[in-house]
């Protein structure tokens, strides 16, 4: 069964509690992974952050949280290429449900050909959905639009590095990152319906706020999004819907 890790912070003791009981109860082997807290102090990685670049794309800077997600995320990516084996990667925000095992187990057959499977997202309709491959009570889809969230993926130690190596200069959330499979390659994949939903939780991620914009601001960042949209396009016309016709056996 693929190695699976939660990341938890070590003051969210109620969160811990309640995702390894879930998992026991399925039956699930699991490790915990401390996440990065960058409410509380710098880390090393977020040297990274670019707040010119980020200026382009959003409002505000991105939060201690928003930073210390990317990092928790980021330095998982490191530990599946270092062990050379796709990795089951898990929040602890989550709410698991009994079709987690069957996922998992359709997961490992086809992460070597998908690199990357999305198991929950905030916003699972969002975009238009092309069907890969239907398996039972099981879809692959994938999104010409990410469903944001990182809350559960698998991920194979190639498209892992691919993350790494693209991801030099942070500059938005690491879910809306991930996301953008035409700027760094990485389809956006899930298999539906998701085994995975989001808890009630209080989350532990403050959003960055936002920041007044000049008229030279407003007028640029809407040119990257315009630029963003269309290049979205071209890469889905050429790659996704059209030619790779994404059928997997």
């Amino acid at each position: 069964m693929l190695e699976t890790y939660i990341i938890n912070l070590s003051s969210s003791l109620d969160r811990w509690q309640h995702i390894r009981g879930r998992l026991d109860d399925l039956k699930i082997t699991y490790n915990r992974f401390e996440a990065v807290d960058g409410r509380s102090k710098a880390h090393p990685l977020f040297s990274r952050y670019n707040d010119k670049l980020r200026l382009k794309y959003r409002s505000g800077k991105l939060s201690g949280g928003e930073l210390g997600c990317f990092a928790s995320h980021y330095l998982l990516w490191k530990k599946c290429v270092e062990l050379d084996k796709p990795l089951l990667i898990l929040e602890d925000d989550i709410r698991i449900t009994e079709q987690l095992k069957t996922a998992i187990q359709i997961s490992e057959k086809y992460i070597s050909r998908l690199g990357y499977i999305r198991l929950a997202g905030i916003e699972p309709s969002k975009g238009k959905l092309s069907s890969i491959k239907s398996l039972g009570e099981f879809e692959f889809l994938e999104h010409s639009q990410g469903p944001s969230g990182t809350q559960a993926y698998v991920i194979s130690p190639t498209t892992a590095q691919i993350l790494i190596d693209n991801a030099t200069s942070w500059y938005l959330p690491v879910d809306v990152y991930m996301d953008r499979y035409w700027s760094h390659g990485v389809r956006c994949i899930s298999l539906m319906p998701y085994p995975i939903e989001l808890a009630d939780f209080e989350s532990n991620m403050l959003r960055s706020s936002l920041a007044n914009k000049t008229i030279k601001i407003k007028l640029n960042r809407e040119l990257t999004r315009l630029k963003e949209q269309i290049y979205r396009f071209v890469i889905r016309q050429k790659y996704i819907f059209k030619s790779h016709t994404s059928k997997i056996s």
